[in-house]
Protein backbone atom coordinates (compact mmCIF):
# COMPACT_ATOMS: atom_id res chain seq x y z
CA UNK A 1 0.00 0.00 0.00
CA UNK A 2 1.54 3.29 -0.90
CA UNK A 3 0.29 5.34 2.05
CA UNK A 4 0.87 2.70 4.75
CA UNK A 5 2.06 4.03 7.63
CA UNK A 6 1.68 7.99 6.12
CA UNK A 7 0.06 10.42 8.09
CA UNK A 8 -2.64 13.29 6.64
CA UNK A 9 -4.94 15.95 7.80
CA UNK A 10 -7.82 15.88 5.83
CA UNK A 11 -10.06 19.46 6.47
CA UNK A 12 -14.05 19.37 5.33
CA UNK A 13 -13.83 15.71 6.24
CA UNK A 14 -17.29 15.08 7.61
CA UNK A 15 -18.79 14.83 4.52
CA UNK A 16 -19.04 14.37 0.31
CA UNK A 17 -15.22 14.57 -0.90
CA UNK A 18 -13.61 14.89 2.38
CA UNK A 19 -15.11 11.97 3.54
CA UNK A 20 -14.55 9.84 0.75
CA UNK A 21 -10.73 11.35 0.50
CA UNK A 22 -10.45 9.73 3.94
CA UNK A 23 -11.79 6.32 3.26
CA UNK A 24 -9.57 6.18 0.28
CA UNK A 25 -6.57 6.85 2.28
CA UNK A 26 -7.65 4.70 4.99
CA UNK A 27 -8.02 1.92 2.82
CA UNK A 28 -4.43 2.55 1.36
CA UNK A 29 -3.19 2.50 5.03
CA UNK A 30 -2.76 6.01 5.79
CA UNK A 31 -3.17 7.66 9.46
CA UNK A 32 -5.55 10.53 9.43
CA UNK A 33 -6.61 13.36 11.44
CA UNK A 34 -10.11 14.10 10.17
CA UNK A 35 -11.14 17.83 10.67
CA UNK A 36 -14.71 19.25 10.31
CA UNK A 37 -17.11 22.30 11.14
CA UNK A 38 -19.86 19.63 12.05
CA UNK A 39 -18.26 17.58 14.99
CA UNK A 40 -21.21 14.80 14.36
CA UNK A 41 -20.19 13.84 10.92
CA UNK A 42 -16.72 14.38 11.44
CA UNK A 43 -16.98 11.58 14.16
CA UNK A 44 -19.39 9.67 12.17
CA UNK A 45 -16.31 9.18 9.21
CA UNK A 46 -13.43 8.43 11.84
CA UNK A 47 -15.65 6.14 13.21
CA UNK A 48 -16.39 4.40 9.82
CA UNK A 49 -12.50 4.47 9.20
CA UNK A 50 -12.53 2.99 12.25
CA UNK A 51 -14.71 0.03 12.34
CA UNK A 52 -13.03 -0.98 9.02
CA UNK A 53 -9.51 -1.29 10.37
CA UNK A 54 -8.15 1.98 9.89
CA UNK A 55 -6.69 4.61 12.24
CA UNK A 56 -8.55 8.11 12.57
CA UNK A 57 -9.08 10.58 15.20
CA UNK A 58 -11.35 13.66 14.74
CA UNK A 59 -11.06 17.29 15.33
CA UNK A 60 -14.17 19.66 15.51
CA UNK A 61 -13.55 23.38 15.00
CA UNK A 62 -13.80 26.11 12.02
CA UNK A 63 -10.98 26.32 9.54
CA UNK A 64 -10.87 30.34 9.73
CA UNK A 65 -9.84 30.06 13.34
CA UNK A 66 -6.31 30.22 13.96
CA UNK A 67 -6.25 27.99 17.89
CA UNK A 68 -8.39 25.12 15.70
CA UNK A 69 -5.89 24.80 12.83
CA UNK A 70 -3.17 24.70 15.45
CA UNK A 71 -4.47 22.43 17.82
CA UNK A 72 -5.47 20.05 14.89
CA UNK A 73 -2.35 19.83 13.73
CA UNK A 74 -1.25 19.41 17.67
CA UNK A 75 -3.83 16.27 17.73
CA UNK A 76 -2.35 15.01 14.11
CA UNK A 77 1.32 14.87 15.85
CA UNK A 78 0.15 13.40 19.09
CA UNK A 79 -1.95 11.08 17.41
CA UNK A 80 0.58 9.36 14.82
CA UNK A 81 3.55 11.30 15.62
CA UNK A 82 4.11 13.03 11.98
CA UNK A 83 2.52 14.56 9.18
CA UNK A 84 2.57 13.60 5.54
CA UNK A 85 -0.12 14.91 3.96
CA UNK A 86 -2.28 18.36 4.27
CA UNK A 87 -5.35 17.94 2.41
CA UNK A 88 -7.06 21.46 2.36
CA UNK A 89 -10.78 20.05 1.25
CA UNK A 90 -13.09 22.39 3.09
CA UNK A 91 -14.78 25.08 1.50
CA UNK A 92 -18.70 26.28 1.03
CA UNK A 93 -20.11 27.35 -1.79
CA UNK A 94 -21.71 30.83 0.06
CA UNK A 95 -25.45 32.36 -0.47
CA UNK A 96 -26.35 32.89 -4.30
CA UNK A 97 -27.52 35.88 -6.05
CA UNK A 98 -25.98 38.81 -7.73
CA UNK A 99 -23.05 40.21 -6.32
CA UNK A 100 -24.96 43.54 -6.38
CA UNK A 101 -27.15 41.63 -3.47
CA UNK A 102 -24.33 40.03 -1.73
CA UNK A 103 -24.03 40.84 2.08
CA UNK A 104 -20.49 41.60 3.45
CA UNK A 105 -20.95 39.04 5.82
CA UNK A 106 -21.32 36.28 3.05
CA UNK A 107 -18.26 37.57 1.43
CA UNK A 108 -16.11 37.20 4.69
CA UNK A 109 -17.45 33.52 5.38
CA UNK A 110 -16.86 32.20 1.69
CA UNK A 111 -13.15 34.65 1.87
CA UNK A 112 -12.54 33.19 5.49
CA UNK A 113 -13.32 29.43 4.94
CA UNK A 114 -11.87 29.18 1.51
CA UNK A 115 -8.70 31.10 1.49
CA UNK A 116 -8.04 31.97 5.28
CA UNK A 117 -8.61 28.52 6.01
CA UNK A 118 -6.49 27.19 3.44
CA UNK A 119 -3.56 29.74 4.71
CA UNK A 120 -3.88 29.10 8.44
CA UNK A 121 -3.64 25.36 7.71
CA UNK A 122 -0.89 25.38 5.42
CA UNK A 123 0.96 27.78 8.00
CA UNK A 124 0.98 25.05 10.80
CA UNK A 125 1.59 22.37 8.65
CA UNK A 126 4.80 23.66 6.29
CA UNK A 127 7.12 23.49 9.45
CA UNK A 128 5.96 19.60 10.46
CA UNK A 129 5.96 18.75 6.75
CA UNK A 130 9.56 20.00 6.30
CA UNK A 131 10.77 18.62 9.43
CA UNK A 132 10.00 15.13 8.56
CA UNK A 133 12.69 15.08 5.33
CA UNK A 134 12.58 12.88 3.17
CA UNK A 135 15.04 11.54 0.19
CA UNK A 136 13.20 13.15 -2.26
CA UNK A 137 11.92 9.83 -3.70
CA UNK A 138 9.35 9.70 -0.98
CA UNK A 139 7.55 13.30 -1.82
CA UNK A 140 10.43 15.02 0.11
CA UNK A 141 9.09 16.93 2.90
CA UNK A 142 5.51 16.36 2.32
CA UNK A 143 2.41 17.36 0.20
CA UNK A 144 0.17 20.10 0.54
CA UNK A 145 -3.45 19.50 -1.74
CA UNK A 146 -5.94 22.42 -2.29
CA UNK A 147 -8.98 21.52 -3.05
CA UNK A 148 -10.79 23.89 -5.12
CA UNK A 149 -14.94 23.84 -6.92
CA UNK A 150 -16.00 23.76 -9.95
CA UNK A 151 -17.15 26.73 -9.72
CA UNK A 152 -14.64 27.73 -11.47
CA UNK A 153 -15.39 26.57 -14.09
CA UNK A 154 -19.53 26.58 -14.25
CA UNK A 155 -19.77 30.14 -12.88
CA UNK A 156 -22.82 30.78 -11.03
CA UNK A 157 -24.45 34.56 -11.55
Amino acid sequence: MKLSGKAAVITGAGSGFGAELARRFAAEGCHLTLFDLDAEACARVAAEVREAGGSAVEVAGDVADPAAAKACMATAMESHGRLDFLLNNAGIGGAMGTIERMKEEDFDQVFATNVRGVFLFAREAIPLLAARGGDGDDGGGGVIVNTASTAAFKPRP
